[in-house]
């Protein structure tokens, strides 16, 4: 059945959101630990939400892994990016397979377009992001991917 698969990937997104949240209040995020932190929590939900995917048919599958990477990378930069990038990377690396390529090419492409944007706002030194811009954004990276 479909709807546990995709209530499920939703649900860790929400999770996602309240322990980012709590990190950050805990560790400020303009501070290493912080940013090292948020990326111990992205790359884990990305890893989490590649162990459950929502299996379409058989060897066609989704995940939040590009939603997750791309958001940890706009709001908390290329140290939280990266260390997220990596251990997403190394998981799909361990799970092989057919997709494995594109699957490592979504990761890394969905981790730059984050770190574009976020030093594209740095520039602007704008701490905001308009509804536009992170729907451009979102769009964008599942463009790409």
């Amino acid at each position: 059945m479909i709807i546990p698969e995709i209530v499920y990937n939703l649900s860790l997104l929400v999770a996602l959101c309240v322990l980012s949240g709590f990190l950050d209040d805990r560790y400020d995020h303009s501070h290493l630990t912080g940013k090292i932190v948020q990326g111990l929590l992205f790359g884990m939900i990305a890893v989490v939400a590649m162990t459950f995917p929502f299996v379409y048919s058989e060897g066609i599958f989704f995940d939040g892994r590009s939603v997750v990477l791309s958001l940890g990378a706009l709001f908390f930069g290329p140290v939280t990016g990266g260390i997220s990038l990596v251990m997403a990377a190394v998981y799909r690396l361990y799970l092989g397979g057919a997709g494995m390529v594109l699957g490592l090419l979504t990761i890394f492409t969905s981790v730059v377009i984050g770190w574009i944007f976020f030093n594209l706002r740095e520039r602007k030194r704008s701490q905001k992001i308009s509804k536009e811009r992170l729907y451009l954004f979102g769009l964008l990276v599942h463009i790409v991917m």
